[in-house]
Formats: C-alpha cells, sequence, structure tokens
C-alpha cells in the first residue's frame, strides 16, 4: 500500500498546472507550502494563486490514502478559515452519500490514480470569499511567508518583496516598518 506522501508530489505538480505557486523555493521545509500551520490546522498541500495582485486565491488540500469518512470532511472543512477553496485527495471514489456531502459543504474532490499518478478533479469546490481578512492575513504572514504590501495592497513572496523599499519619499528617511506588510518596487 502506498503511504499518503507519495501523493504530495503529484498533487503539488497538479497545483502547478493551475497557476499556483506552492511555495518552491523560499527555503521552507520540504521546499513547499506543505504540512504549514498550527496544531490542529495542518493542510496538506497549499497552493496561492495570483501572487502579484491584490485578489490571492488560497487553496487547500487535504491528502488521504484510505476511504473518506465524515471526520476527513470535518477536518478538510476547518481549512475555510483562511482558505478561498478546498479541496480532499485520495485513490478511492467517494460514495455517493459522501460525495453529495462534500459537494453541498463546498469541497472538491481530487480522485488520484495511484498508478499513473495522474490527477482528477472529481468534485469541483466552490470559490468562497473569507469570512476573515484578518485570519487570512496571520496564516499568510505566519506560515506561508507571503506578505502584503503596505503601499499598493498586492501580496508577494518574502522572496520577491523588498525590504529596503521603505522610506518616505518626502523626508528621504527610511520609515520602521511591520514585517508582514513588504513592498515591491511600487
Amino acid at each position: 500500500m502506498i503511504g499518503e506522501f507519495a501523493y504530495y508530489e503529484p498533487v503539488g505538480e497538479w497545483l502547478v498546472s493551475r497557476g499556483y505557486d506552492i511555495g518552491k523555493g523560499l527555503g521552507l521545509p520540504r521546499d513547499s507550502y506543505e504540512d504549514r500551520g498550527s496544531p490542529t490546522l495542518r493542510p496538506d498541500k497549499v497552493g496561492i494563486g495570483n501572487l502579484g495582485t491584490k485578489k490571492i486565491e488560497i487553496v487547500s488540500v487535504e491528502i488521504k490514502n484510505g476511504r473518506i469518512n465524515y471526520d476527513m470532511i470535518v477536518q478538510a472543512s476547518r481549512y475555510f478559515i483562511f482558505s478561498h477553496k478546498v479541496y480532499i485527495a485520495s485513490p478511492h471514489k467517494p460514495s455517493p452519500e459522501i460525495a453529495n456531502r462534500i459537494k453541498q459543504l463546498g469541497i472538491g474532490f481530487l480522485l488520484i490514480n495511484p498508478k499513473s499518478m495522474k490527477i482528477t478533479e472529481y468534485v469541483k469546490p466552490q470559490l468562497r470569499a473569507l469570512k476573515n481578512r484578518k485570519e487570512m492575513i496571520y496564516w499568510l504572514n505566519n506560515y506561508f511567508k507571503v506578505y502584503e504590501c503596505r503601499i499598493c495592497g498586492n501580496f508577494v513572496r518574502k522572496d520577491q518583496a523588498k525590504e529596503d523599499s521603505f522610506e518616505n519619499r518626502k523626508t528621504n528617511r527610511k520609515l520602521s516598518y511591520n514585517k508582514s506588510r513588504m513592498s515591491k518596487m511600487c
């Protein structure tokens, strides 16, 4: 039986193929937004879309090796606190009852072929607006190293931000700044 970790890379590639950044090159453990978060909220994979703009899209994926049950659905649904889309990924098709329930909750389902590692979007997720923007900012800053520019409002990765661009243009003095808001050549 293949372990859950064997599916991390194919799920990451699937996210990248759809335009999501998965944190490669940021110096994070495992070189991606993988297993990042608090002890009780830790999605297996995260992709962030539309970086460099004000309207980013966070996608969280909970990867399971076994059949999907209600505990897994509850676990995945908690990611809506900071995610716009949530998926459960597994090599096992959900039962019709489970598939209907995840549709009702707006959770998507990725069916993984364990032999070819091909991924099929079996159930499309709903794109949700976040209820708590501060929670999203907290997660982006502390777990994913993505920051909001204080000048233009765009979201950028830490490795693409320019910390030295904070200066008051009238007085030419450096400003003290909150590291959670960095500027990218604004």
